[in-house]
């Protein structure tokens, strides 16, 4: 027993002793151990590096190299296998992820410790790499952890090859084509060249002259030159989206929100049930913002804003929108409440369970014309988002909904049901979003009522962070069918992100 104690405790030793970096030369051996057998062409394997052992050895490093005595070309190869590694750790223990930007302030909020000093990676970058060393091919080297990014190499820097290394990696970057794009309308440059354009001399035509100092076919002199978006898609070699595919830069709605961000929405719907002259319109916009406490809990607010509106006679859906209360229109805030939005299994990306309860604001919502429950109306929803292929998805969506649930507990709840939800989508391209969608629901009460309905939409995100959204739906439950009438909803929907 004893000798088996001490074979453990030798083996922990060694390997501790084996854990640690004590030399830039080991540094460098180290990390290009670790880039030669998990990168290739660019892409990295963070899942194989998710409990690597050697990662907090080399960030501890990091943290406390002096570099004083360092030349200049040594000290600018281990500032840039810092970053890289900071980046490529940074990622590892979020992992997963389709995005960096999923880690709120990944570059200009988490801070990092570099040659003892605190710092953000954007930071680093600019005072301790770019500004100190003044050379614009450094912006070749420098990865981002993203697909757009010049390439991590499969080999970390060494002051030796340095120079070389540059411009060759500077060359390589503009000669590819999905990197500097040429096309019959002119040149789609990277937006690296846009946002560090002083570095480049500060104008488009210093930015071309940089350009052909470098790249095997010149570009022609006074070329049209514009900036394509920049696809944040995670370099992963095992990804969750693919470079090609439209999923890397459409918002899940399923998902919760990273850690430090706000989602803002605001949908608004109009609902409209006509039956011989008879047409009741009820028009809702449901509000909500959502704080992301971490990267599986996000906690907010949630409300309705109605108007209402009962005709008889000649008639639009659109009528409701006069806004004004009378004996057949009604207008208001009707209920305000919590919300919590919980992503419970980390490996299911796209399910989260979110639930709100509201609270009615205002008196006599159910008298006269009918705005809103009177008592409080709790919603519990389960999304889940299925990734079918790059073009292709599936949400579906199950909820468990009391409405008008009794202050006073003696009274009970009015309404239970369980609507289900389906929606197929169809990504044309990175930003716009056609769907159909179904639903279904059963309300558990005598006598027994359902509803269902059936549409299409669609959404265009202007940029990642703000989205809009048009959808049809066509509604049908008992009453309606038993009387021949009709219903209809017209919703637009707003999501931004800060």
């Amino acid at each position: 027993m004893k000798y088996l104690l001490t074979i453990t405790i030798t083996i922990l030793f060694t390997f501790t002793l084996q854990a640690q970096i004590d030399s830039f030369d080991e540094f460098n051996s180290t990390f290009n151990d670790i880039l030669e057998k998990n990168v290739s062409q660019g892409l990295v394997q963070y899942e194989l590096l998710k409990n690597h052992p050697i990662l907090p050895a080399l960030r501890k490093f990091i943290e406390e190299a002096n570099t004083k005595e360092l030349s200049s070309e040594e000290l600018l190869a281990f500032r840039i296998n810092a970053y890289n590694f900071t980046v490529v750790h940074e990622v590892v223990k979020n992992y997963p992820i389709s995005s960096v930007q999923e880690i709120a302030g990944f570059f200009d909020q988490v801070k990092h410790v570099f040659e003892g000093k605190e710092q953000t990676l954007n930071r680093y970058e600019k005072n301790f790499i770019l500004k100190v060393f003044n050379d614009p091919r450094l912006h070749f080297v420098l990865n981002c952890g993203a697909l757009d990014c010049p390439p991590l190499l499969s080999s970390a820097y060494n002051a030796e090859e340095l120079d070389n290394v540059l411009s060759k990696q500077t060359q390589l970057a503009l000669d590819n084509p999905d990197f500097l794009r040429v096309t019959d309308k002119g040149i789609e440059l990277s937006q690296i060249f846009n946002w560090y354009i002083n570095d480049f001399g500060g104008t488009l035509r210093t930015v071309h002259a940089f350009i052909n100092q470098y790249k095997t076919v010149p570009l022609e002199n006074n070329a049209n030159s514009s900036f394509y978006e920049y696809n944040w898609a995670i370099n992963d070699a095992k990804p969750i989206v693919t470079e090609s595919s439209n999923a890397a830069f459409r918002y899940v709605v399923s998902s919760t929100i990273p850690q430090g961000s706000f989602e803002f929405k605001f949908f608004n719907n109009l609902w409209s049930r006509k039956i011989d002259d008879n047409r009741a319109t009820f028009f809702t916009t449901a509000f909500s913002g959502l704080y992301g406490l971490n990267n599986r809990l996000n906690v907010g607010l949630a409300g309705r804003f109605r108007a209402v509106s009962n005709h008889t006679g000649a008639s639009t859906p659109f009528d409701v929108i006069g806004f004004r209360n009378t004996d057949n229109h009604r207008i208001g805030l009707t209920a305000l409440g919590p919300i919590v939005r919980y992503a419970p299994v980390p490996k299911w990306k796209n399910f989260s369970i979110q639930s709100t309860l509201t609270f009615p604001i205002g008196r006599n919502l159910e008298d006269n014309t009918f705005i809103d429950w009177e008592g409080a109306f709790w919603q519990t929803q389960f999304f889940n988002d299925f990734t079918i292929n790059n073009k292709f998805s599936l949400f579906t969506e199950i909820d468990l909904l009391i409405e008008d649930i009794a202050l006073d507990i003696e009274e009970g709840f009015f309404r239970v049901s369980t609507p289900v939800t389906v929606i197929g989508s169809y990504f044309p391209n990175p930003k716009t979003t056609l769907y159909i969608i179904s639903g279904f629901s059963p309300f558990y009460q005598a006598p027994f009522d359902y509803f269902y309905q059936v549409g299409s939409g669609a959404k265009y995100q202007i940029t990642k962070d703000f989205e809009i959204e048009l959808l049809y739906t066509s509604f049908r439950d008992a009453f309606i069918l038993e009387n021949n009438g009709r219903a209809d909803t017209f919703n637009i929907g707003i999501r931004f992100n800060l």
